[in-house]
């Protein structure tokens, strides 16, 4: 199964509320409230990565135009249980 298949799977077992796609869109994670739960990293493995180094995420994607994409960020902005996620067209 294709990872952004997985993380559709895990996003709408959650609950996430996804808009319709539209890009591209820039990413961002508010290092400061991060709490490092990884929800993130597992509903949208190609723009975020955990650090266990650091304790948080980190958006290794900036800038996503893939409709596919978009719809996981989108879902990891709203299960984001900080808020940390920050997603601008």
């Amino acid at each position: 199964m294709p990872d952004h298949a997985k993380s559709t799977d895990f996003a709408q077992a959650t609950g996430a509320q996804t808009p319709a796609p539209a890009g591209p869109v820039a990413v961002y994670l508010d290092r400061r409230t991060c709490a490092g739960q990884r929800t993130c990293t597992a509903t949208a493995p190609t723009v975020f990565r955990y650090s266990a180094d650091k304790g948080y995420s980190e958006v290794i994607t900036e800038v996503v135009g893939d409709p596919a994409i978009i719809t996981q960020v989108h879902d990891a902005e709203d299960l984001c249980p900080t808020q940390s996620i920050h997603v601008t067209s």
